[in-house]
């Protein structure tokens, strides 16, 4: 109906979060099997915007929960994290480390595979490591951490420890700019896409901050996004993207210089 977050496991299977109807899917490419999951238990997902899986545990980020919701292949809720979130937006690993992007609190809160708290960084500000609601996070293959800082119009660059390294675009309506900035990744070969839900495409950088190209535009024909939000890059270099209002996932991928 609206699938929103979307990411991969370390065996390219794919999850991914619907909140117009408020689950959570999985599909396990070896065992070509379908997973749903409206609720843990008695516990029903109210607004689910984010997934992320590591090993059996996969972990979902409901805002209208206020907590991130640990669970396994089963169905079975073995932790509701809330502690030090307010309303988590975005979930991505790196260095088995738990990364949560929580918007109302401007800061993103580290957990370890466990759910225990570990640390956080940032707060409300426009300089640098200060964010205005930041909502989707991605880790690219050098071990950094890409985080959208959506009402900056910006995305910033962390280490695994929340040192600042660097920017991607500003606010603006060209090409490089930023009107409505949404989910991210980076592919192999360390590009940078970047969802923008105002201009329904997607942007594609280098690490320095370069525009490479632009993919998309308004509409509901192949290629075309009606608010799109989320993204995912699997080994393969396949590009998913969550076309929520078009009611669908797009395919994508990158086939390297020609």
């Amino acid at each position: 109906m609206k699938p929103f977050g979307i990411s991969f496991d370390e065996s390219d299977n794919l999850c991914f979060t619907d909140t117009g109807a408020n689950v959570v899917c999985y599909y396990d490419k070896a065992k070509k099997k379908w997973r749903r999951w409206e609720k843990l238990g008695n516990l029903r997902f109210v607004v689910p915007v984010a997934v992320a899986k590591r090993g059996e545990s996969f972990f979902v980020a409901d805002s209208g929960l206020a907590s991130v919701l640990a669970f396994d292949e089963n169905g079975k809720l073995w932790r509701q994290i809330t502690n030090h979130l307010q309303r988590p937006a975005g979930l991505t690993f790196l260095n088995d480390q738990l990364f949560v992007a929580d918007s109302q609190r401007h800061c993103v809160v580290v957990f370890d595979l466990h759910g225990l708290y570990q640390s956080e960084f940032g707060r409300r500000g426009n300089g640098e490591g200060q964010f205005n609601f930041p909502t989707h996070l991605a880790a690219d293959h050098e071990g950094h951490l890409l985080v959208t800082d959506s009402l900056n119009s910006r995305v910033q660059i962390f280490d695994a420890h929340g040192k600042f390294l660097g920017l991607l675009g500003t606010l603006g309506d060209s090409p490089g700019h930023f009107s409505r900035p949404k989910g991210l990744a980076a592919d192999s070969s360390g590009h940078i896409y970047v969802i923008d839900a105002l201009f329904d495409n997607i942007q594609v950088f280098d690490h320095a901050g370069q525009l490479l190209l632009n993919l998309g535009g308004a509409g509901s024909q192949p290629g075309e996004f009606w608010l799109p939000n989320g993204i995912a890059i699997n080994h393969d270099n396949e590009i998913f993207v969550t076309d929520s209002y078009n009611h669908r996932v797009q395919v994508f991928k990158y086939i390297g210089s020609q």
